[in-house]
């Protein structure tokens, strides 16, 4: 058989499967072909909720499917978080914030999913400081004041928590090893009940999220740092932790996107393209920045990197402050 009839032969045979491979290709669903479902592992209300709130009607219309967010609330947000790592449906993602991503791990001897392994990162979406408030009628007119009136008096100034582990928490630890004082705790059921107390009088710190502006603006808490390295554009009055006159340490309030491990990149892609697009608006950014957040534009390589250097610094606190809960 001469070298043509082979090839010919072989085109023959092939030619089925060529045949066939544009039907294939037609048989293929476009990407979503259905509802998408956004998970927050928080109650409604909450600044996650907002931001993925805020970000639907836009992904809807760049996806062309509807775009529905679902609170699963519980167990530091470890509820709802696997569900999104045992989600099969191509079409369940995770808009979720640092506790179940790199703190809960630290915390929790068995969380129902591995955060490094069981997810894809999409990209981190909006990020902010802590607000370090002190009641108005308190004497502290700066974080230095505070932390040399602990020092005078250890175990006697006391600080409001909203729950074991939060990054409120942990970064109040941080705070308190770093300028080498010692306060006294005391642990509220949430947020608001935590800065009442603060604009009450009965703590003389809570390390708020930004909305926290709020009560300061109003004349009822006084701001006294915000825990990014640099001063927060939304805030450009309030000093940092270190030009407060307290060590220098820094803290973030992030929230992320992210898939079930396995997503495939290009959805990936659409995903974060049309989220980032949606918090870019002028809008968006208007209503972020009265929350006290900035919209980020993280690559998944980039979020990837920020998380792993987030899980180290926090185990560290973790570790030093013997803290636990399940």
């Amino acid at each position: 058989m001469t070298r043509f009839a082979m090839h010919r032969r072989a085109l023959l045979a092939a030619a089925p499967a060529l045949l066939a491979a544009p039907a294939a290709l037609r048989a293929q669903p476009a990407w979503p072909d259905r509802p998408i479902r956004v998970i927050v592992p928080f109650g409604a209300g909450g600044p996650t909720d907002i931001v993925a709130r805020m970000a639907v009607d836009h992904v809807s219309q760049a996806l062309g499917q509807p775009v529905v967010v679902e609170n699963r609330a519980g167990a530091g947000g470890n509820i709802g978080t696997r569900a999104v790592a045992e989600a099969t449906d191509g079409h369940t993602f995770l808009l979720n914030a640092s506790g179940p991503m790199v703190i809960n791990q630290w915390l929790y001897q068995n969380m129902g999913f591995d955060p490094e392994r069981s997810f894809a990162a999409i990209a981190r979406l909006t990020t902010g400081p802590l607000l370090g408030i002190t009641g108005a009628q308190q004497p502290y007119n700066s974080l230095g004041d505070l932390i040399a009136d602990a020092r005078r008096r250890p175990g006697q100034v006391n600080y409001g928590i909203a729950g074991y582990g939060t990054v409120p928490h942990l970064a109040t630890e941080l705070l308190a090893r770093a300028a080498g004082i010692e306060m006294l705790q005391v642990v509220y059921r949430d947020t608001p009940a935590a800065r009442n107390a603060v604009i009450a009088g009965e703590v003389a710190l809570f390390f708020d999220s930004p909305a926290a502006i709020g009560v300061v603006r109003g004349g009822r808490a006084k701001a006294l740092a915000v825990t990014t390295p640099e001063r927060f554009p939304p805030f450009p009055d309030i000093p940092t932790v270190r030009e407060a006159g307290g060590p220098d340490i820094s803290a973030e309030a992030w929230y992320g996107l992210f898939a079930p491990a396995g997503t495939p990149p290009e959805r990936i892609a659409r995903l974060r393209e049309a989220f980032q697009a949606a918090l870019a608006t002028p809008q968006a950014t208007e209503r972020l920045a009265g929350l006290g957040f900035i919209a980020v534009r993280d690559t998944p390589e980039e979020f990837l990197r920020f998380m792993a250097a987030e899980r180290a610094r926090w185990g560290e606190v973790i570790r030093a402050a013997n803290i636990r809960l399940g």
